[in-house]
């Protein structure tokens, strides 16, 4: 439910608000909608527990960035909790389809045999939405990993999952290959290529956060490197 996972609702109410602006082509409206949901998530997910930590570890210390980030806050395990709670409400419902389920096996039980067809649609794909959530990995693994590097590992691992996902609902629900558009492809590179400067920024600071006095007059050659 939404009071359980603060993602739902803000997926629900940017494709509420995003519906009700007129798109000319279903190409331009999954693609504005790929936008604004990767630029939520991301905004929500992944960047409010980095400010809520600088904040904690700014009124421990008195200094944005230090080692207090880890020391006096929760934030390499509540990032850890983050992003395991929203892959299984991401991929899990994906793989078990359970409106489907309840459709095809329980309703089609008492339904007249006009809607039995209805009843057995393949469900809808959601495109936009599927890729937001990949993208939220993305910035996840490149956000975070340079303050703890495991989360290369575990955003790869969760791609994998969620790819086991998506291609088993391909195959037993969606029962074709999703409608890929030139317009949603092209937002998604640029989006990825939004994160690489916070990615490096973020390298930065957590380089001059461990040796300060070493690293200032060289601390952006080092954070690149």
């Amino acid at each position: 439910s939404p009071g359980l996972d603060p993602h739902l609702q803000v997926r629900a109410t940017v494709s509420t608000m995003h519906a009700r602006e007129g798109h000319e082509t279903r190409g331009e409206f999954e693609a504005g909608l790929l936008w604004k949901l990767g630029a939520a998530f991301v905004f929500n997910v992944v960047m409010m527990p980095v400010v809520v930590s600088i904040i904690q570890s700014t009124l421990a210390t008195g200094r944005a960035i230090s080692q207090a980030v880890y020391e006096h806050t929760q934030f390499i395990t509540m990032a850890t909790v983050i992003i395991s709670i929203q892959r299984a409400t991401g991929d899990v419902p994906r793989f078990l389809q359970a409106v489907s389920l309840y459709k095809r096996y329980v309703a089609s039980r008492f339904a007249r045999p006009e809607r039995l067809p209805t009843l057995w649609d393949p469900p809808s794909m959601r495109i936009a939405a599927q890729m937001a959530q990949l993208y939220w990995l993305f910035a996840c693994a490149l956000l975070y990993a340079p303050l703890a590097p495991y989360f290369y590992a575990l955003a790869s691992v969760y791609a994998l999952f969620s790819f086991a996902c998506t291609k088993f609902a391909v195959i037993f629900w969606y029962k074709r290959h999703a409608s890929m558009t030139t317009e949603i492809g092209e937002v998604f590179e640029k989006m990825v290529l939004v994160l690489l400067p916070f990615h490096l920024l973020i390298k930065l600071a957590v380089r001059l956060a461990a040796e300060p006095s070493h690293l200032a007059p060289y601390s952006y050659a080092y954070a690149i490197a």
